[in-house]
């Protein structure tokens, strides 16, 4: 990696990791170049300011969530699979941007249209898998376009919703919270499922979750960011 872009990516990285751990407001550019061993001279040559790291963040967020689109799988359960894992990935992976959400979008007007142009496509794009779930035999009862959009966008304001509403809760295990919320989504997706269909998605979710919780461990275990 030239050694422009890996700088970029290491602010990055730390600034996620540091926001992740103690919130946006508690951070400054000065901690976060301590963090990734740069001068914070360096580090205003690559941003000028928190809410361009935060942008260039979301950026990232955003990219996961389009290479969706560009997936061919060999069947609708794999691309169920590989919603699965995206959506659930970026959630954990990024929970300060769900957890601070509204003020993010608050203070930055161009962020909040990035943001709700995102939420619309993605909308949409839920929706369409839907549609290919429902002609598969794999969903029933979504013959409707109107229903298709409108489970789409409850499971997304659960998802997005969910560090938030976690951040209220006295409880704040790690593996507790990633069963809460994929019960919740299971439990929204099971009346839409046929018969056939529930244990092997039941399963799908289940593989996800110990994916999950390892990559987790795996993070906790790794070494910080050395200089």
């Amino acid at each position: 990696m030239p050694k422009m872009l890996d700088t970029r990516h290491r602010i990055l990285s730390s600034a996620k990791t540091l926001f992740n751990q103690h919130g946006v407001s508690s951070i400054s550019t000065n901690h976060i170049a301590e963090h990734c061993c740069i001068s914070p001279g360096n580090l205003y040559y690559y941003f000028k300011n928190k809410e361009q790291i935060i942008s260039a963040i979301f950026e990232d967020v955003a990219a996961q969530l389009e290479a969706l689109q560009t997936i061919h799988p060999i069947d609708s359960l794999q691309l169920v699979q590989h919603y699965i894992d995206c959506v659930f990935a970026i959630l954990f992976d990024y929970p300060f941007f769900f957890r601070e959400l509204d003020q993010l979008l608050r203070r930055d007007q161009d962020l909040q249209q990035r943001f709700c142009k995102l939420q619309h496509h993605f909308h949409m794009q839920l929706a369409d898998l839907f549609k290919q779930l429902n002609e598969n035999q794999i969903c029933q009862g979504l013959d409707a376009p109107t229903d298709r959009l409108l489970l789409a966008k409850n499971l997304w304001i659960l998802c997005t919703y969910w560090q938030s509403y976690a951040s209220s809760l006295a409880q704040q295990n790690q593996s507790e919270l990633i069963d809460a919320l994929l019960s919740q989504v299971y439990f929204q997706l099971k009346p839409h499922l046929t018969l056939r269909y529930r244990p092997i998605v039941q399963q799908l979710f289940d593989f996800f979750r110990q994916r999950l919780l390892q990559k987790i461990t795996d993070k906790k275990e790794s070494t910080s960011i050395e200089c």
